[in-house]
């Protein structure tokens, strides 16, 4: 992906609203200006991809939060939904809806070809993400990919995670590098 399609790490994070589980506004620059802050844009919420992400956030934010950074999970939606997923998983984060789609565009978040969300190589990750995680209803927008981004207190962005196909997430250590290189920068 070019430097054209994507955002890149030194950016400017886009200034987007998106939603509560309530249908309450939400700016996404106000959750990082006090804390650097990891951005999941989920593919949709019967994803089991997406689901197995949550569940390994959840296991992560103790360590995640010890880099001083905090977690907003971003879906398309329905409210009533994400809300189910959050209180079923017993997520410590905040699952936010962006019903539109504005946040994933701006944040230039890919959508993908067969390949990249059924292809043979998610197969046996698929199967191992339905068998930890379960799978919910499909739903939303089948095609959009999910997306990882690391925002900095200034709103600059520290990690871009493009992903290559559905199964596509960045490791932990990628995570705690990008939070830890805000603080080095300051």
């Amino acid at each position: 992906m070019s430097a054209r399609n994507s955002l890149e790490i030194g950016d400017a994070a886009p200034h987007v609203t998106v939603q509560t589980c309530q249908g309450e506004p939400v700016q996404l620059a106000d959750r990082w200006r006090d804390q650097p802050l990891l951005i999941q844009f989920a593919r949709h919420l019967g994803c089991p991809f997406c689901r197995d992400r949550a569940q390994q956030l959840k296991l992560d934010y103790a360590e995640i939060a010890k880099h001083r950074g905090d977690v907003v999970f971003i879906t398309m939606g329905p409210h009533e939904r994400a809300q189910q997923l959050k209180e079923s998983m017993q997520l410590p984060f905040d699952v936010l809806v962006d019903p539109h789609r504005s946040a994933y565009q701006a944040f230039r978040v890919p959508r993908g070809g067969f390949s990249e969300i059924a292809g043979p190589r998610v197969w046996l990750p698929g199967l191992s993400a339905v068998l930890r995680s379960g799978i919910g209803t499909p739903g939303d927008d089948l095609v959009q990919l999910q997306g990882t981004f690391v925002v900095d207190e200034t709103g600059v962005i520290r990690l871009v995670h493009t992903p290559r196909h559905s199964a596509d997430f960045p490791q932990l250590s990628e995570v705690l590098a990008a939070l830890d290189s805000q603080t080095a920068a300051s």
